[in-house]
C-alpha cells in the first residue's frame, strides 16, 4: 500500500475555491471556521491547497472564537536539516488533526549550542513542544573508519552527543521533546553484513536509535519513529540526494507529506484529538458474505479462503486496537439476533460480543445509529471512525456526519487491515494500564445507561450503583494517567489547561498547591481515574485566604452521576483544613466545554468578574458550606 497515495482518503467534493469562499465569508461574520478547515484538510488536496488552508488558520490563529474548535499549538523545531521550507505545508497538514499550528525553527544544525545555552533566544518562543529531528545525512557516521576501535569510539561519540542535546534542550525548555529516530541511508558499504559489523552504517544507526528511543521515554518526551516510517515508504523514494546536497533538504518533494503527517498525528494525540471509537459494519466488512442470507456456514472468515483470511486479518487488528483502549462498536443493518450469531457460534471469529462497547443492529440509517452511539458513549462525533464496505453507506455518513472519519475501502478486503493501521486515526503518545481498561469501562457504562432507562427515577438509579470514590493527592503511580486525562479532556475541562508530566510532579511537591485525583467504582466495575483538580494560591480579600481551582477535568463517561459534587466536597474539606476561607473557580469558555458553563453556579458559587479572554472568576464562601448528598461514598488518602 502506498502511504503517499493514501487510498483511504477521498477527493474533496465540489470546488476547492467555493469552500474557501465560504470560509472567508465566515471569517468576516466572526463565525467559527475550525471544523470546516479540518474537514477540508482531511481530503486529498494538492500541496498548494493545503498551504492555502494553513494560511487561513495562521491569519486567524489568535482569534479563538473563529479558529474553534482547533487547538492552538506552538512547535519548536531543532534539526540538522533545512526543514523551514516545509513550514507552510506542515501548518496545513496539522489542520486535519485538529491543530492550529505555529512553528518556530531553531538556527540550522545548532542543537548542541541550544542544549548548552539556557538563555538561547530559541527558548523565548513559549513553545508547547520541541521536535528534535536529526537526519543521518548531517551526522558524522564515519563509515570509512573500518576498525572496531574507531567504530566504537564513533558510536560512543554520537550517542553521547545525542544524549547531551536531548537532555539539555528538555531541561532548558521545560516542554516535551518529540525525539525522532534516524532512518538508514538506503544503501550500505558492506552488503548484508553492514548491520553485523561494528563499523557498518546500519549498525551505527541501530545503536544511535536505541539511545534515541530510551531518551524518548524520559519525563514527558515522545517518540517519533521516523525509522519505521521510512521503512514503510521506502528510503529511495522518501529522500532526495540532490535536494540534500543543494539545500540540506532531505525529502523528495512528492513524499515529504508522509513525514509531516506523522508529526501532526503526534501533535493531535498530545491535544487529545486522536479518534477513540471504531464503529464497524458486519457483512462483507468483518466477514465475507451476508449472515442473514448465507447463514453461519456460508460466511467467509478464517483460514482456507483468500477473502476469509483478509477478514480475519482485519478482526485481528481490531482486537489489538481494543486491547490498547480503543472502543469498538457495531453498526449494522441486520436483525440483532442474526447479527450476534457469528460472534457466539462461529469457531474462527477473533472478535466476540464482549469486545464491543455497543452493539447496534437494526434497520435504521447508519448516520442516525452513529449519532446514538456517540451520545450513549458521551463522546463527540469527531472521536468516531466508521468502517463499511458499502460505498452508499460511507457516502451517507460522510454527508450527514462530516466530523466522523470514514476511510474509503475497495471491494477487495485484502487492504482493510492495512488501511485501518496506516491511516493513523488512533495515534497515541503514551500507554497506561488505564488505556487497557477503557473499552471495558465504556461497555459497563452502556449497561448503566440501559439500567437507568429501565429504572426511570434517576435518584433510585444512582443509589443502586453503589458508587465509591477513591481520592488521593497525585499518587506517583498515576501521574502519567493524570497528565493524559488533563491533555485529552475537552468537554468537562473548566480552563482547557494542558500540563506535562514534569509539571504534575512539581504540583505534587508544592505544599501550597492542592492536587487531587479521583477514581470511581460501582457495581458494574472500576471506572479508573476519572477526575483531576489542581488548586493554587488565590486571593479573595487577603493573601493566602483562598484556593483557586486552576484545573478541573473529568472524564465524560461519568457525567450525570453527581461526581462533581463529590469532588467539590473533598476540595472544600481539604481547603478548610488548610484554613482557607474561600474557594475560587475559574472558567474559560471554549467551543467544546459549554457543558460546564453553569457548573460553578449550580455548585453554589457567586460570579465575581469576567477577565480578558472571557475568563470568569467565581467564589464560594466556605464557612457555611454544606456537603451535597451525592450518593457516592468517599475514601480519601492524603
Amino acid at each position: 500500500m502506498d502511504l503517499t497515495h493514501r487510498s483511504w482518503v477521498v477527493d474533496l467534493p465540489d470546488d476547492f475555491d467555493l469552500h474557501m469562499a465560504e470560509i472567508a465569508n465566515n471569517v468576516v461574520l466572526g463565525q467559527p471556521i475550525g471544523k470546516k478547515l479540518r474537514w477540508m484538510a482531511s481530503h486529498k488536496l494538492k500541496s498548494l491547497e493545503i498551504q492555502k488552508l494553513g494560511a487561513v488558520a495562521t491569519a486567524n490563529i489568535y482569534n479563538a472564537g473563529v479558529i474553534a474548535p482547533l487547538s492552538q499549538f506552538k512547535l519548536g523545531v531543532v534539526s540538522n536539516a533545512s526543514l523551514d521550507v516545509l513550514a507552510p505545508l506542515l501548518i496545513g497538514t496539522a489542520l486535519a488533526h485538529g491543530i492550529a499550528l505555529t512553528v518556530e525553527f531553531a538556527p540550522f544544525d545548532q542543537a548542541s549550542q541550544i542544549a548548552s545555552d539556557g538563555k538561547h533566544p530559541f527558548y523565548k518562543a513559549e513553545l508547547d513542544a520541541i521536535l528534535y529531528a536529526p537526519f543521518w545525512q548531517g551526522m558524522m557516521l564515519a563509515p570509512e573508519q573500518q576498525s572496531v576501535e574507531t567504530a566504537e569510539a564513533s558510536i560512543a561519540h554520537i550517542c553521547d552527543r545525542i544524549t547531551f542535546e536531548v537532555n539539555g534542550i528538555a531541561s532548558h525548555s521545560g516542554v516535551p521533546l518529540i525525539v525522532q529516530t534516524l532512518c538508514n541511508p538506503g544503501h550500505n558499504n558492506l552488503g548484508s553484513i553492514d548491520r553485523v559489523l561494528s563499523f557498518g552504517v546500519e549498525n551505527i544507526i541501530c545503536t544511535a536509535n536505541q539511545t534515541l528511543v530510551e531518551l524518548s521515554q524520559k519525563d514527558s518526551n515522545i517518540l517519533l519513529d521516523f525509522h519505521a516510517l521510512a521503512s514503510q515508504v521506502g528510503t529511495d523514494r522518501l529522500f532526495s540526494s540532490r535536494d540534500w546536497y543543494w539545500a540540506k533538504q532531505p525529502f523528495a518533494k512528492e513524499h515529504a507529506f508522509c513525514y509531516l503527517d506523522q508529526i501532526c498525528r503526534l501533535l493531535g494525540a498530545m491535544r487529545g484529538k486522536s479518534r477513540r471509537v471504531l464503529i464497524l459494519d458486519l457483512d462483507n466488512t468483518l466477514w465475507g458474505g451476508v449472515i442473514g442470507d448465507d447463514g453461519l456456514n456460508g460466511i467467509s472468515i478464517g483460514h482456507g479462503s483468500i477473502k476469509g483470511e483478509a477478514h480475519l486479518a482485519l478482526q485481528q487488528v481490531v482486537k489489538s486496537l481494543k486491547n490498547r483502549g480503543v472502543l469498538i462498536a457495531v453498526c449494522s443493518k441486520n436483525e440483532e439476533i442474526t447479527a450476534r450469531k457469528p460472534f457466539q457460534k462461529h469457531p474462527d471469529m477473533v472478535l466476540h460480543e464482549n469486545d464491543f462497547s455497543l452493539f447496534v443492529a437494526n434497520w435504521k440509517d447508519k448516520a442516525s445509529n452513529i449519532k446514538m452511539i456517540a451520545k450513549t458513549l458521551n463522546l463527540g462525533l469527531d472521536a468516531m471512525v466508521f468502517m463499511d464496505d458499502n460505498p452508499v453507506e460511507r457516502a451517507q455518513v460522510r454527508q450527514e456526519l462530516p466530523e466522523v472519519a470514514v476511510p474509503e475501502l475497495e471491494k477487495d478486503p485484502s487492504n482493510y487491515a492495512d488501511i485501518l493501521m496506516k491511516a493513523g486515526y488512533f495515534e497515541s503518545v503514551s500507554f497506561t494500564e488505564a488505556d487497557v481498561a477503557r473499552a471495558d469501562q465504556y461497555a459497563a457504562n452502556a449497561k448503566r445507561i440501559e439500567l437507568q432507562t429501565k429504572a426511570g427515577d434517576l435518584t433510585d438509579f444512582l443509589r443502586s450503583l453503589n458508587m465509591q470514590a477513591q481520592v488521593s493527592e497525585f499518587a506517583t503511580v498515576d501521574r502519567k494517567r493524570i497528565t493524559q486525562l488533563i491533555n485529552k479532556s475537552n468537554q468537562f475541562n473548566l480552563t482547557t489547561t494542558r500540563c506535562t508530566e514534569n509539571q504534575i510532579d512539581e504540583y505534587a511537591e508544592q505544599a501550597e498547591v492542592g492536587s487531587f485525583d479521583f477514581r470511581l467504582k460501582d457495581k458494574f466495575g472500576d471506572n479508573g481515574l476519572i477526575s483531576v483538580i489542581i488548586c493554587v494560591d488565590g486571593e479573595s480579600y487577603k493573601p493566602g485566604d483562598s484556593w483557586l481551582i486552576d484545573t478541573w477535568v473529568m472524564s465524560c463517561r461519568v457525567l450525570g452521576r453527581t461526581m462533581e459534587r463529590t469532588c467539590l466536597d473533598v476540595v472544600v474539606k481539604r481547603a478548610r483544613a488548610e484554613r482557607k476561607q474561600f474557594l475560587l473557580g475559574k472558567y474559560v469558555p471554549s467551543d467544546r466545554n459549554m457543558i460546564v458553563a453553569d457548573l460553578y453556579r449550580e455548585l453554589g458559587f457567586t460570579k465575581l468578574r469576567e477577565d480578558l479572554g472571557n475568563a470568569q472568576i467565581w467564589r464560594l464562601a466556605l464557612d457555611n458550606y454544606e456537603p451535597f448528598d451525592s450518593m457516592i461514598s468517599i475514601d480519601f488518602t492524603p
